[in-house]
């Protein structure tokens, strides 16, 4: 155990998490976690160099590859046992993405040939983009002319092999216009994953182009690749720690769940229910899945849904096993954890999101999927406590007093059913 600065630091860090820990906080966690990690990161990153000698860098450099197929092969484990629960282990998936994706750039970044890595990064993003919306939305129109523009994001990254400075350019602008276009600056609306798999690793492949594009490798130091990346990196960490802020922003309760006899429908307050259940500490279901088709505050719900509750005991959200109508609307289902559907406690429709493009209340309202969600602006439906629409994307150009509407854009309504005009 090396006494330097980085072990006097470290010391200090677990020093601070041990106070933390006595006065019951459990950001204690939190300084436990830097205080390990502050030498390998000071190694890595290379901000202090004279404390590592290269047979402590080969250490840390194979420990964490084994610590790195640990840690994604018990996430895989993780996800399988939430399954057999009956739960979609989103978060997982996207932890597990977000490993895999680091692992990629730093891989690209650290070898140093960064035309290259940017190339390479820009590619990717374009055809695992494209291939995305192809297995979102089918074969459809809109899905092909998105796929379409995917791709060509694919074929301008061959341009860049040529002309780097330009095509850095032009990508640094594209992300510019998503972000404002977009407004992907509101963290408590905006989805994680176009932060993620979109916006960063195109950011990275522009500035890996602006210090790829001279024609001497050499002349890129190692100082302003680390002032760049690091750069990146502070502006990285402060927008996920926003998401992650906002987008945990409801108040979160412990519950237990317990696994009821396979196949055997069980009533349980008032629900004929099976697979996994899950209790508040009051004792109040937090979720459950239907054994059967049954009656929720009037409406009837196919076998298969997954309840959801509030800890008072009221119905909060419902994920339906597949398309299903409702009230006359056909709302879309795939299973427990997916596309939420919302009731009002009297019953009626507060948001779903739509199985198909379908004339809702006369008005022409757009199928939902993650690319027609994300890009946009969300495409649920919403409605008031009364049953009127509120508010919908549309699915085509549509008029209505008066007003000329576009494909794609949103269209609002008071509690009366009058348009209303939103200013922007």
């Amino acid at each position: 155990m090396k006494r330097d600065k980085i072990f006097y630091g470290a010391c200090i860090l677990s020093a601070l998490g041990i106070l933390a820990a006595v006065l019951g906080s459990e950001i204690s966690f939190i300084f436990f976690v830097t205080a390990y990690l502050l030498r390998p990161v000071v190694m890595e990153f290379g901000l202090r160099v004279k404390f590592v000698d290269e047979r402590e860098r080969t250490i840390h450099a194979k420990s964490g590859d084994v610590a790195f197929v640990v840690l994604i092969v018990a996430m895989i484990g993780f996800c399988m046992l939430e399954i057999a629960h009956g739960r979609r282990p989103e978060i997982l998936y996207e932890l597990i993405a977000i490993g895999l994706a680091a692992r990629a750039l730093t891989g690209l970044v650290m070898n140093g040939e960064y035309k290259k890595a940017g190339v390479m990064i820009i590619s990717t993003v374009g055809f695992f983009l494209g291939l995305f919306i192809i297995m979102e939305g089918g074969l459809s129109l809109v899905s092909l002319f998105g796929a379409a523009v995917a791709f060509v994001i694919f074929g301008v990254s061959q341009l860049a092999k040529k002309f780097p400075r330009t095509v850095a350019s032009l990508i640094a602008f594209i992300v510019a216009v998503t972000i404002l276009k977009l407004g992907l600056y509101n963290f408590k609306q905006v989805q994680s994953a176009l932060w993620l798999f979109v916006i960063t690793p195109m950011t990275i492949s522009s500035a890996c182009l602006f210090l790829g594009s001279s024609k001497n490798a050499d002349d890129v130091s190692p100082k302003t690749a680390y002032y760049v990346f690091g750069a990146l990196s502070v502006c990285a960490l402060f927008i996920f720690t926003m998401l992650m802020v906002f987008g945990s922003r409801e108040e979160q309760h412990p519950t237990t769940f317990k696994e009821l006899n396979p196949g055997v429908a069980t009533e349980i307050q008032g629900y004929h229910v099976q697979g996994t259940v899950n209790y508040f500490e009051n004792g109040k279901l937090s979720s459950c899945i239907l054994a059967r088709e049954d009656t929720v505050l009037g409406q009837p719900l196919p076998a298969g849904t997954q309840l959801n509750f509030l800890i008072d005991g009221r119905l909060d959200i419902v994920c339906l096993p597949s398309d299903t109508y409702i009230q006359s609307y056909l709302c879309k289902g795939e299973g427990p954890g997916t596309w939420h559907t919302v009731f009002y406690p009297n019953g009626q429709l507060k948001l779903m999101w739509s199985a198909k493009d379908q004339w809702i209340q006369g008005i022409p309202c757009r199928e939902a999927s993650f690319w027609t969600d994300a890009f946009g602006g969300g495409v649920g439906v919403h409605f008031y406590p009364n049953g009127k629409l509120m508010q919908c994307k549309l699915a085509q150009d549509f008029s209505l007093d008066g007003h000329f509407f576009k494909r794609g854009q949103h269209i609002n309504f008071d509690e009366n059913g009058q348009l209303v005009i939103v200013k922007k």
